[in-house]
């Protein structure tokens, strides 16, 4: 079990939860706690937690069918995370109406950027394989919805054409937007691999093998930070995801805690160019 979302940061850190499951128990939280092989998981360091970038990592080497393992954790209450007023006059816009083509044109041509900064940011030039990228918005209600898509290859991008929604919490994009953090999938069949439920196939002829999506904010106004809790007190509007079809692309690097804080920076480069399009192309450039 890895990564588990913390929220904000921790007054405590979190603890290991092993316990015996009982099917006659439908509240897991009674389940009888097997103290013995907490203390046995805790002295070989089953359980890691990363301050820096506030993640937790379980690593259980030989679980036992009868037992259930988890991470405990205490967290304050939720900040208040007020919507700005342009993000709701952006959703009314694409709402219930289609894309012109000219929209549809300046769209492809902002996620072909984001493909050839995430190049560059991401993946050192190294990578010359074709890259998918998607920006999704949150409909308010419960579901995000695709505004765009584009496969970018050698400097240019073409349009994914799709009609897509998730379902809140629903897929990697869901994830990310519902824990408000940067998701990274790779599939079964790589070295490493999450389980194949995570991933949600949207887009037609597309089946990634990695998926990275970060939630977007309306940005701060301030360099690239280094402290990854700069967005954890606003509300993403949307998830722009960059993904491959093939197993061996750097952005499943990012699996590793210790990468996060470059995809962090990355994070608010994009949430500058991605909502600074989005205005110029739906409101004229105002912005409040």
């Amino acid at each position: 079990m890895n990564n588990p979302d913390l929220g904000s940061p921790l007054d405590k850190p979190p603890r290991l939860r092993v316990a015996r499951i009982d099917k006659t128990e439908e509240d897991s939280r009674k389940w009888e706690i097997d103290s013995e092989t907490e203390h046995r998981l805790n002295d070989a360091h089953a359980l890691r937690y990363y301050e820096s970038i506030n993640t937790a990592a379980l690593r259980v080497r030989q679980p036992e069918v009868n037992l259930s393992y988890g991470i405990l954790w205490e967290v304050a209450n939720a900040p208040d995370r007020l919507e700005d007023s342009s993000v709701a006059e952006l959703r009314s816009r694409w709402m219930g109406s289609l894309l012109s083509e000219s929209h549809r044109t300046q769209l492809v041509r902002t996620l072909a950027e984001a493909i050839c900064v995430a190049r560059e940011v991401l993946m050192d030039n190294k990578w010359k394989e074709p890259v998918t990228c998607s920006f999704m918005f949150f409909d308010g209600e419960s579901k995000l919805r695709l505004l765009a898509a584009a496969r970018g290859e050698n400097k240019v991008a073409s349009e994914v054409q799709s009609d897509s929604s998730l379902r809140y919490g629903e897929g990697i994009a869901g994830r990310a937007l519902k824990a408000n953090r940067i998701k990274v999938y790779v599939a079964p069949g790589a070295e490493v691999s999450d389980g194949p439920d995570y991933y949600a196939h949207l887009t037609e002829g597309v089946q990634h093998k990695v998926l990275m999506s970060f939630p977007v904010h309306v940005p701060e106004n301030v360099k690239a930070p280094e402290n990854p809790a700069v967005y954890q007190g606003k509300r993403p509007f949307g998830v722009l995801s960059l993904g491959s079809d093939h197993h061996n692309c750097p952005l499943a690097g990012f699996r590793l805690p210790e990468r996060m804080p470059y995809a962090v920076a990355f994070q608010h480069d994009l949430n500058r160019l991605l909502f600074r399009s989005l205005m110029d192309v739906f409101l004229g450039g105002n912005s409040t």
